[in-house]
């Protein structure tokens, strides 16, 4: 049996939220898919629902209408492992207790690898974003961009399926955007599924394929 063509989807899904008296709908009927090997850029102003759909792929939040699958299935999506899905949002949530390797190399030591192994993969991410001078510090001794190639890092350091990034390179310049996206390129050409919500002229020029968002429908795609 040959394997589901997407390795994450929407189909129709629909979200509403309740302000007071009002109904906002963040998504209408959307049909979305995301396939291995590609890297994928979702744009739109503030409230079109790039991050509603980005929620609804991670499984933190649930369709009042139609379904999100993964290859096929319909799982619950927040149980799926960081070697499944991995999100940089735009909170990074990392630990200011630990260094910033530890924090790289965290999911990796949840999931019990053992320390001479991790300790190797954490290198090679720590030097595929260009930390290497930083991996002692903590969070709170770097910059806001250095702590964001951090939280791509250890979105990374798993080889997940799909990584999925909020405004990955909103605290970057021009340079270090090119080895954000030279780190995404590194796992689509491994076979992963990159997901990337954007403002940035320069990522979308990055993406194979652009998806176009305005009031919680998909208005448009290019590649």
């Amino acid at each position: 049996m040959s394997e589901p063509s997407h390795l994450a989807a929407l189909t129709g899904v629909s979200k509403r939220f309740h302000r007071g008296p009002e109904t906002v709908h963040a998504l209408r009927s959307v049909s979305f898919a995301v396939d291995a090997g590609e890297l994928v850029g979702v744009v739109g102003p503030s409230g079109s629902g790039k991050t509603t759909l980005i929620n609804m792929l991670c499984g933190w939040e649930h369709p009042d209408e139609g379904e999100v699958s993964w290859m096929g299935t319909s799982p619950d999506m927040a149980r799926l492992g960081w070697d499944q899905i991995a999100v940089v949002p735009q909170r990074l949530g990392l630990l200011d207790e630990l260094s910033l390797a530890d924090n790289i190399g965290l999911p990796l030591m949840l999931a019990g690898q053992k320390s001479r192994r991790r300790a190797g993969r954490v290198r090679e991410v720590i030097e595929l974003l260009e930390l290497g001078s930083l991996a002692d510090r903590r969070p709170r001794q770097v910059s806001f961009g250095e702590q964001q190639r951090t939280a791509l890092a250890r979105a990374l350091v798993t080889a997940p399926r799909l990584v999925i990034a909020d405004e990955p390179t909103g605290h970057q310049d021009k340079t270090r955007e090119a080895t954000i996206f030279g780190a995404f390129r590194a796992a689509v050409s491994s076979g992963a599924a990159c997901l990337v919500a954007t403002h940035s002229q320069r990522a979308i020029a990055q993406l194979d394929r652009m998806v176009e968002m305005e009031d919680g429908e998909i208005v448009g795609e290019r590649r």
